[in-house]
């Protein structure tokens, strides 16, 4: 058996973060920026459109038991 470290070296130290893409993969060019924003507002409109759905079919349950409660009494 050896008597090496069964840890992975430590890649966060500040010699290699120094070595490292850091600064180039956190600069996203205009072409993802566009894409990014273009998600978000499908998703944001998704969400808009399924609120108006279960607003929709909240009323029209709603509606069909006060016409029941209505047609007891």
């Amino acid at each position: 058996m050896s008597t090496k470290s069964k840890y992975k070296e430590n890649n966060f130290s500040p010699e290699n973060l120094l070595n490292s893409n850091y600064k180039d993969q956190n600069n996203l060019n205009e072409d993802e920026r566009i894409n990014i924003k273009h998600l978000l507002k499908r998703i944001r409109d998704k969400r808009k459109q399924d609120k108006k759905n279960s607003i929709s079919i909240g009323f029209v349950f709603l509606s069909f038991f006060l016409i029941f409660f209505y047609v007891q009494n």
